[in-house]
């Protein structure tokens, strides 16, 4: 009974997975292929939340044990550690799934394998016992990922850059396995002891994952016109929150170390809102939006010293269930702007503001460079939080026209698909306590009440500059538009990847012409040469 939980979870996902082709292919069950995908991921949901609430359970979920990992097995068990996330992702998928159902044009049969497949690797990775689980699940999130952008669209160029950020990324974390050290020669989480190598190389693999500035080649550009159904594809980071947190709480590791954890943060915060207020299209700053406020989670978790978990749970849930709701808000409409209050919480989640876990995120950064105070930091802070406002009010509050009303099921479904994240999000910014058992004496006034006045006064500016920054954009962007374009450009670092890789193949070209030469035309001159050589030299002439 213990196991019956996690079991059916995942199960709920693989038969979904199964069903969804042999549906799609039978034409008089064809039109009920897009029920398929919300309730596997429904089913999947009460599968998670039921395990909160039962007894602590392990499951072994293959007796595969390879010899280079200690004869580790691929073991599921409870964690209390990384439940918000299970949660808020699970929420953030069941609301794509929900808001889809709604849409009168189904999304591709591909779209719908690619979320089944991502939700249960991701379940499996969060659930996972030792870092041979995560590994397996990583490779299987990176397939689906892929199947996923391409099913969307998405241009094969950047599904191959961040194809091959997500293996140097599992590059990284296998071999920071191999090389950690262990207690009785297991890599459970709560045995295993890294050492400094070992600690930058698990934290590489997971900022890696978290795709920061400047590699930030797996955020999904150009799928947002795909939405609700794309949405899954922005939520990949979420295995890189859940290996930052289990290094944090189970291994012990601490990222006040790491230097370069923090100026990583700093930099995403800055280049994420700078992005994101200069991309002309509205409609396309969500992936830089994504970048900031993780940059500043990040960054915030860097500083947080002994509440650094706190922090970090925290500030994924919001990160998660923000980008959840601000991705799939139509805009601002006028005529019922009861269906923007969703994307509006989301969007003061990404920000960090009150009443959301956010919150924790802006208040301990803000927190941070007043005690002792920080010029530098103080005025990087003060401009990031500034843009990442002005950008995301430019998603949240584009006017649109009010939408057909639709059918009442697709009423419904959008109700109840922007309605779950939404709750979910105010439930844990008013009791923080609920982010684990771990946090049970932390409330949100005991939060409020650590950060000085001046800590307050610093956020409150960011604030008050990002607002005018929205609503000026109309005077200030016709001036400014061609700079603006420049400066977007530049500092996407697109034309870098892009020289790069072109170097890459024009020295690959020259190579293949080399061996075309040797191995071609020239085979016979080069292999008299070598036996002359080889004559000459026998000789000791």
């Amino acid at each position: 009974m213990m196991t019956f939980a996690p079991i059916f979870s995942l199960m709920a996902l693989c038969v979904g997975f199964i069903a969804l082709p042999l549906v799609a292919w039978v034409r008089f069950l064809r039109p009920y292929a897009r029920f398929l995908v919300p309730v596997a991921v429904g089913f999947s949901l009460l599968g998670v939340v039921a395990t909160r609430f039962a007894p602590s359970w392990s499951m072994i979920f293959s007796r595969w044990h390879p010899s280079v990992f200690f004869n580790a097995v691929m073991l599921l068990e409870d964690s209390p550690v990384t439940w918000p996330l299970l949660l808020a992702f699970s929420v953030a998928m069941m609301s794509s799934a929900l808001i889809q159902l709604g849409r009168l044009a189904p999304s591709h049969i591909l779209v719908g394998l690619a979320t089944l497949g991502m939700m249960a690797a991701v379940l499996g990775s969060l659930w996972g016992s030792n870092l041979l689980v995560v590994l397996m699940c990583w490779g299987s999130f990176d397939l689906f990922w892929s199947l996923g952008m391409l099913a969307v669209g998405a241009s094969t160029r950047r599904v191959a850059l961040a194809g091959g950020v997500f293996v140097l990324s599992t590059t990284a974390l296998l071999t920071g396995a191999l090389v950690t050290r262990t207690v009785g020669g297991s890599i459970s989480w709560a045995l295993i002891q890294p050492g400094e190598l070992e600690r930058n190389l698990l934290v590489v693999a997971a900022v890696l994952r978290l795709a920061f500035y400047p590699l930030h080649l797996t955020v999904p550009v150009g799928v947002s016109k795909s939405a609700p159904a794309a949405m899954p594809l922005y939520l990949g980071p979420v295995l890189g929150w859940g290996l930052l947190l289990r290094l944090v709480v189970s291994a012990g590791v601490s990222l006040d170390d790491l230097a370069w954890v923090q100026s990583i943060g700093m930099a995403s915060l800055i280049a994420g809102g700078l992005l994101a207020w200069t991309r002309a299209a509205r409609s396309e700053v969500l992936p830089w939006i994504a970048l900031a406020s993780s940059g500043a989670t990040l960054w915030a978790s860097a500083v947080a010293g002994e509440r650094a978990a706190l922090v970090l749970a925290g500030g994924s849930v919001a990160w998660l269930l923000g980008m959840t709701l601000v991705s799939l808000a139509r805009g601002w409409e006028r005529a019922a702007p009861w269906w923007s209050i969703g994307p509006v919480v989301g969007g003061l989640a990404l920000i960090g503001s009150l009443l959301t876990p956010g919150v924790l995120v802006g208040l301990t950064v803000a927190g941070r460079v007043v005690e002792p105070f920080d010029l530098r930091q103080a005025f990087l802070f003060f401009l990031g939080e500034s843009l990442l406002v002005a950008g995301t009010a430019r998603r949240v509050l584009v006017p649109i026209e009010r939408q057909e009303r639709g059918t009442p099921l697709a009423i419904a479904a959008r109700a109840a698909g922007l309605a779950l994240p939404t709750v979910l999000l105010l439930w844990f910014g008013l009791y923080p306590a609920a982010l684990s058992p771990a946090f049970a004496d932390i409330s949100l006034g005991h939060v409020l009440e650590q950060t000085l006045p001046a800590g307050w006064a610093v956020w409150l500016l960011g604030f008050a500059l990002g607002v005018p920054l929205f609503l000026l954009e109309g005077r200030l962007r016709k001036r400014i538009e061609p700079g603006l374009g420049l400066l977007f450009d530049l500092v996407a670092l697109d034309w870098v990847l892009y020289t790069l890789l072109g170097g890459l193949g024009r020295v690959a070209d020259f190579l293949r012409e080399v061996a075309e030469l040797v191995e071609g035309a020239g085979a016979v001159l080069w292999a008299f040469a070598i036996f002359l050589l080889l004559a000459l030299a026998f000789l000791g002439i």
